[in-house]
């Protein structure tokens, strides 16, 4: 998922396709265009060599987060970061959507778009943000998460990366100014340090065999530019 910073460049990966954040994208253009079709197949061509490729090996989610720390040089946030609460929260209310909808009552099912109508997509995001407050006033002690956010600063860019231990979610991403060309560069160092925290947490032979998600994340992840 990116988003847009005044005077900044900022750029999120999100662990998993069922990711607790969502993201909503409009096109009138449903076609594919040319440079999206290279690196379709590109993506692919790397799924199917790592498909080859991946072995068992795995770690708990206490060893990734002391792996982030002591390995890639995070330091993990504070508990009371304004910050912090903030991605809690949403964080919560997020997997209680995903994981326990039956939560929110009458507003368990998700809302669905009619049309790409300016007065139907309107409507469609409200709905989203009833949904999402519902959850927020679920009660913590009938649902809660293990959520820790971990932060590095090089120069002006600030990189995190997230992990949820109960439901095994692994997510992050990061911000800072610059150039294109410097821009795609903090993208790169990035995407290589969130596969080294995704390739230490690993799988299983039993993931391997079964095609599990944990298994299906971690290609994905790999085979990501």
């Amino acid at each position: 998922m990116g988003r847009k910073v005044k005077g900044a460049r900022g750029v999120s990966i999100i662990g998993g396709a069922d990711g607790p954040t969502s993201v909503f994208i409009l096109s009138k253009n449903k076609k594919m265009t040319l440079k999206q079709r290279i690196h379709k197949w590109k993506y692919q061509r790397r799924k199917t060599w790592f498909e080859k490729h991946i072995v068992a090996g795995s770690h708990t989610m206490d060893e990734v987060c002391q792996y982030v720390q002591k390995e890639l040089g995070y330091t993990a946030v504070s508990f009371d970061d304004e910050e912090y609460q903030r991605m809690y929260k949403e964080m919560r209310s997020s997997f209680i959507m995903q994981f326990a909808p039956e939560l929110l009552g009458e507003y368990q099912d998700a809302p669905r778009l009619k049309s790409h109508s300016e007065e139907d997509v309107k409507h469609f995001m409200e709905e989203l943000d009833v949904r999402q407050r519902v959850a927020q006033e679920v009660p913590k002690d009938i649902f809660d998460i293990e959520y820790h956010c971990f932060r590095k600063q090089i120069d002006a860019t600030k990189y995190e990366i997230c992990i949820e231990k109960r439901f095994g979610y692994i997510g992050g991403g990061y911000i800072g100014g610059g150039a294109n060309r410097k821009s795609k560069k903090l993208a790169k160092q990035f995407g290589d340090e969130f596969k080294k925290v995704y390739q230490y947490y690993g799988v299983t032979q039993e993931d391997i065999d079964n095609k599990s998600k944990r298994y299906e994340e971690l290609l994905r992840t790999l085979a990501m530019r």
